[in-house]
This record gives structure tokens, C-alpha cells and sequence, in this order.
């Protein structure tokens, strides 16, 4: 387990790393969940399509001239730490916090991240949805 541990530490580190240098952070991370789950409902994301939805994002939040496929490209990379080339649902909304802008109410944050996460909306996280 701590393997486990020391692995998910590095992730969060290079991330956070990243986000501060990275035009794409200035977006806040509540525009980004209500994005993507728009576009993407509960399902994993290829690198491609990634690619194609963070550019449409930049564009609608004014930022098109600011980010380039280089920004996107590393914020995907830092993001698929097994190299696998997808993300999983649970894996890309449970990192919005960390790399984007959370506004003041960090809270609202976090509980649109559970309700995000909580498909059943069961008000608890079942194995099976941290897995999507």
C-alpha cells in the first residue's frame, strides 16, 4: 500500500507543478467539471478527445490565444500517470481541484467533485463509480 501511496504523492506533486505554470489553471475547475460532464456524461476520455474538448474549452472561456496543444498535450500527459493514454471519469474529475482554479468556496467545489463522482447519487462512493 504505501507504494500506492508514494505513487498517487508524486502524481499530486507533478500537477500541482505543472498548474503553475500553465495558462490552462486560470480556468476555473468548476467550468471544467460542468463542461466536460456536459460533453462526456461518466466516461473515460482518449488523449484525442481531450485534446478536442480542452481546445473548445479554451475557446469558450476566452482563452484560445493563451493555450496551445503543448499545454493541453502536458496537462494530459501529467494527468495519464500509467501511460495508457485514458483518463477514467473518477480520474479526471477527482484532478480538477488540483490542477484548475478553485474559486473561494472551496467547498461548493469538493461537493460538485462527490456529486460528480456519486453517480447514483446515493450520497456515498461504491467501489464501481471511483472505477468509471
Amino acid at each position: 500500500m504505501s507504494d500506492c501511496k508514494e505513487r498517487f504523492r508524486k502524481n499530486v506533486a507533478a500537477i500541482e507543478e505543472l498548474a503553475q505554470h500553465s495558462p490552462l489553471s486560470l480556468i476555473p475547475a468548476q467550468n471544467v467539471l460542468v463542461f466536460f460532464s456536459s460533453r462526456l456524461g461518466v466516461a473515460s476520455i482518449l488523449e484525442r478527445q481531450f485534446m478536442n474538448l480542452m481546445r473548445d474549452l479554451s475557446l469558450e472561456e476566452g482563452m484560445s490565444l493563451q493555450v496551445t496543444d503543448d499545454d493541453i498535450e502536458a496537462l494530459f500527459d501529467v494527468l495519464d500517470f500509467d501511460n495508457i493514454g485514458l483518463l477514467s471519469h473518477a480520474h479526471w474529475v477527482s484532478a480538477t481541484p488540483i490542477f484548475f482554479k478553485v474559486n473561494t468556496d472551496s467547498l461548493a467545489m469538493y461537493k460538485q467533485v462527490f456529486n460528480e463522482l456519486d453517480s447514483n447519487t446515493s450520497g456515498g462512493l461504491t467501489v464501481e463509480e471511483l472505477a468509471k
